[in-house]
């Protein structure tokens, strides 16, 4: 598709955000130590003997080392000061290219402190983890880990260059968005995200996650794959020493670029040659497009869902008290869950009468009482008007707690926005999806 719209046309339209300046991004490391210093989030799950929790953790994973089991490669390496990182940020330039990863905290990138950053560099297949808020056990900072700002003075030009190709997987998750609120740097030139493009290679592919597609496609299963991730639940990866933690995240980088230069060989067969081209002009450019969406956020109404909770709340009392009244008198029934299955399947089925749909080659009488089958049964069944209330009272339900009095409750404390998930490949039409929450158009009518 020769003369389409280049990455570069299609971000450069968008706002320019403003970049903070040298003493904005000190505040931001001040209150980022701050924080980790005084905040519960970097506390163990539960308190007092949480520590010796967090202790015993530290130890399993220490043992994996010395067994073997978790090994450092020759080629991993920790980045503790400014000059080492000099030198790795020039050679990876050279290159052109930064598969990149992040460990971070927290899934709501607001949140999220960003705790390390591991980089490839694709020329001498050298993997390294830059540490920035590694605590111990008592929420101290360790010493001799890069701070922000000045990974920002150093690698800035490697992530806001668009003419360096950035590799990652599941880039519009979190790492972009974490990195910028934490250091200021807006990532630039998205060439390559493995999870997009496992999607574009095959839709069906069970689990895209990056560990498989490592296993599957690179190892192809002739070599074992140890995830250790489970080890690192409930606790935070800053309290993982930096010794333990650089292998777990140059890991992570190695398996990013493994899988993409697999991704890329696969491709350059003359049958897939359409479908490179579909996605380098196509796809990629969109990333750092729905990553800003993101960012940027949508206003709500707040003075709107407070009328509408009022309105869908007296709805909900009235329509329960009309069903409460109805199947009391009637049939003696009281503290009804209209929730319960259960519940709704004596009533219907064995109270009021009416007769169970058939499903399966067996005929086999379903006396279900989802949505569907309700909607077929005040169809057969139109002298019982109950039916109707409850599912109105179901619909009205299900607004107030998924959207009106939910989506309040996800603003932003920061700005006021929301901010939901965008995905290219979140549905089988092609069209986009979103998520956290579903801001689809369609999601509201069916509610």
């Amino acid at each position: 598709m020769s003369g389409g719209i280049r990455q570069n046309d299609l971000f450069s339209a968008l706002p320019k955000r403003p970049t903070p300046n040298k003493a904005q991004l000190q505040a931001g490391i001040q209150n980022a130590v701050k924080k980790v210093a005084d905040s519960k989030k970097y506390q163990p799950s539960i308190v007092l003997p949480q520590y010796s929790i967090l202790r015993q953790k530290i130890i399993l994973i220490e043992n994996l080392v010395k067994q073997g089991r978790l090994t450092a490669k020759p080629n991993y390496h920790v980045i503790r000061d400014k000059d080492t990182l000099w030198e790795v940020v020039k050679n990876i330039k050279q290159v052109g290219m930064l598969p990149w990863d992040s460990e971070f905290d927290n899934l709501n990138y607001e949140l999220a402190k960003l705790i390390g950053i591991s980089l490839t560099d694709k020329a001498t297949d050298q993997h390294y983890y830059i540490p920035f808020i590694h605590c111990d056990s008592q929420r101290n900072i360790l010493p001799n880990q890069i701070t922000y700002e000045e990974f920002a003075e150093v690698a800035g030009e490697l992530f806001t260059d668009p003419k360096i190709k950035k590799i990652t997987h599941q880039y519009n998750a979190c790492d972009n968005q974490v990195l910028e609120y934490n250091t200021g740097l807006r990532v630039r030139g998205q060439y390559w995200d493995t999870l997009l493009f496992m999607n574009a290679i095959d839709e069906n592919h069970k689990d895209n996650s990056l560990k498989k597609l490592y296993v599957e496609f690179v190892l192809q299963e002739d070599g074992k794959d140890e995830t250790f991730d489970s080890l690192f639940e409930g606790i935070s990866f800053a309290f993982v020493p930096i010794d333990i933690a650089y292998i777990y995240a140059c890991y992570d980088a190695e398996r990013t670029d493994a899988v993409f230069e697999w991704q890329r060989k696969y491709l350059s067969a003359p049958e897939y040659k359409n479908m490179l081209k579909h996605y380098i002009e196509v796809e990629a450019p969109q990333i750092e497009v729905v990553s800003s969406m993101q960012q940027r956020g949508v206003n709500i109404n707040t003075d709107t869902a407070r009328s509408l909770h009022d309105e869908y709340t007296e709805l909900l009392i009235s329509l329960q008290k009309e069903m409460d009244d109805f199947f009391g008198n009637r049939y003696g029934l009281h503290n009804i869950n209209y929730g319960s299955p259960q519940q709704m399947a004596s009533i219907i089925y064995d109270k009021l009468g009416c007769a169970p749909f058939t499903k399966g080659k067996d005929k086999v009488p379903d006396r279900g009482t989802g949505e569907e089958i309700i909607e077929k049964l005040v169809e057969k069944y139109p002298q019982f008007d109950i039916l109707k209330k409850l599912l109105l009272y179901r619909g009205t339900a299900k607004l107030l707690n998924t959207y009106i009095d939910s989506i309040p409750a996800q603003l932003s404390p920061k700005d006021g926005k929301l901010r939901g998930r965008f995905h290219s490949h979140g549905a089988r039409t092609g069209r986009y999806s979103s998520s956290e929450p579903n801001l689809s158009r369609k999601a509201y009518r069916a509610a």
